[in-house]
């Protein structure tokens, strides 16, 4: 869209000349915030926050598995909206130990599939890496969401 060469700029600068491009403050901010995830930590601390939340929407018991431990469904966490990324990942560390308690109760199930998943799952949320990284994640957005917000 912002494009010089094509685009809304270009059709824009067509008709008007003396037009200028202006490019949008909070995409910069997205752009500046998607960096973070070259931090493989952070990145990976994501990929399971992801993961997580993918294995309970894939499935409506497990869903209902969370709703009863957590009352509702998780945020997913959007990869082009961070202003939707911030949202999921702060729902998420305050759901964190119903989260926690849902995969525990899946663990135990009789389908082996699930079952491992959820522990896998569950080892990967109990790591100190991942409980630091989404801390760290989590401080960093509670500062970029009113900012992100208003832009």
């Amino acid at each position: 869209m912002s494009s010089e060469a094509v685009g809304a700029v270009c059709e824009i600068q067509k008709k008007a000349k003396n037009a200028c491009r202006c490019p949008c403050i909070n995409h910069a901010l997205n752009n500046s915030l998607s960096t973070s995830v070259n931090v493989i930590c952070i990145r990976n601390a994501v990929g399971v926050m992801k993961s997580v939340v993918s294995f309970f929407n894939m499935s409506a018991t497990r869903d209902q598995v969370l709703k009863s431990t957590l009352g509702h469904q998780l945020t997913s966490l959007c990869e082009t909206r961070w202003v939707e990324r911030h949202e999921g990942v702060i729902q998420f560390r305050s759901g964190f130990s119903q989260i926690v308690e849902a995969l525990t109760l899946i663990s135990v199930w009789k389908d082996a599939k699930t079952s491992t998943i959820a522990t896998t799952l569950l080892n990967s949320l109990c790591t100190t890496e991942f409980l630091l990284s989404m801390l760290s994640l989590i401080d960093i957005l509670k500062i970029t969401l009113p900012l992100s917000g208003l832009l």
